[in-house]
């Protein structure tokens, strides 16, 4: 079984949304968002799941996160709204593993 569709985009964000802030972010550079909820393959959320952000363009690993404990929701920030990623998420305690389309964007 694998982790179904883990929504990207359109998820707006809110405090209670755990928040990585990559390596490398400068003062007064745009910060755009790539979000969501990790979810199973019938839609059902699945939540403390640990996500692995990447680079699509050359796979290189960006980050990593938790997905909230009772929402499943994770944000990532990053600094351009061009540059396309993927993520890749487990769920520790059931074999469960699933990935992202690749050409996901930061709003």
């Amino acid at each position: 079984m694998a982790i179904g569709p883990v929504v990207t985009r359109g998820y707006g964000p809110s405090a209670s949304i755990p928040r990585v802030v990559l390596a490398g972010y400068n003062a007064g550079v745009a910060v755009y968002t790539i979000s969501g909820i990790t979810r199973d393959h019938l839609g059902v959320v699945l939540p403390s799941c640990t996500c692995h952000l990447f680079r699509t363009s050359d796979n290189v690993y960006i980050g990593q996160m938790i997905s909230d404990a009772v929402t499943g929701a994770y944000s990532f920030s990053v600094s351009s709204n061009v540059v396309q990623y993927f993520i890749v998420a487990y769920h520790a305690s059931e074999p469960l593993a699933g990935t992202t389309r690749q050409d996901l964007t930061g709003v």
